[in-house]
């Protein structure tokens, strides 16, 4: 996951969720022992199931190597590709993370993860009309992925675009209403607006949905200072 402090006022940016979500597991542990064949006890089986246990340890450099060392065994399955790309932007190397999902995406040109980390990756150096236009290539193949909508959200916000950025966010919450981080984020446009009692009810959402979540009560509590309320 990747996101901005509160204090400066920016959004945080969805990539990955802290848990094991069913997209990844899915997406590592079905497609890849189906595309490849693999059997258990083989060794890029292994070498995975090694990498992703790590990674969720949050040694990311250390799956980073891993996976290279998959990927030199087998150039050829985009889903190596996909992991590495995904990967390199939470190493904070987004341009790496560009040549490795462009060669999952020239070989498997339908898959939703590659496009909206591509979308991702391009938003971490800046490139933000690069990284709308593969947020909407995603959606196009998984219109369901609330994820990509809040990534577009904090996309637009950061071209100026604020109706657009809200309009993404209450999409995402269309598909998800108990989203915490699209909650979050909507409260922040309402705050940016001026709206403090909108956006206290958007945080006050988030704050349930995430009781864990220090910078949501931090913005509360600014809020309340604001509204000379106490809570």
């Amino acid at each position: 996951m990747l996101y901005s402090k509160i204090k400066d006022n920016k959004n945080r940016f969805f990539f990955f969720k802290k848990e094991k979500n069913k997209l990844i597991s899915k997406f590592i542990f079905i497609n890849l022992i189906h595309k490849l064949k693999l059997k258990k006890g083989s060794i890029i089986l292994n070498k995975i199931l090694t990498v992703w246990s790590k990674f969720y340890l949050k040694k990311y450099f250390v799956a980073q190597n891993a996976l290279k060392k998959s990927f030199a065994l087998n150039p050829a399955n985009e889903n190596i590709a996909t992991d590495l790309g995904s990967i390199s932007i939470v190493t904070g190397n987004p341009k790496k993370s560009l040549r490795f999902l462009k060669i999952a995406q020239v070989r498997d040109n339908n898959m939703h993860v590659v496009f909206n980390n591509l979308g991702a990756a391009h938003a971490e150096i800046g490139q933000n009309k690069q990284a709308i236009g593969y947020f909407e290539k995603a959606l196009e193949v998984h219109p369901l992925m609330t994820e990509v909508y809040i990534n577009m959200g904090v996309v637009y916000e950061r071209m100026g675009k604020k109706k657009k950025a809200m309009a993404a966010y209450q999409k995402a919450l269309k598909q998800d209403d108990r989203n915490a981080m699209a909650h979050f984020n909507l409260g922040v446009i309402y705050a940016k607006n001026k709206d403090i009692r909108k956006a206290v009810e958007s945080w006050d959402k988030a704050g349930k949905l995430d009781p864990k979540d220090e910078k949501v009560f931090a913005s509360l509590g600014w809020a309340y200072e604001s509204l000379g309320k106490k809570k």
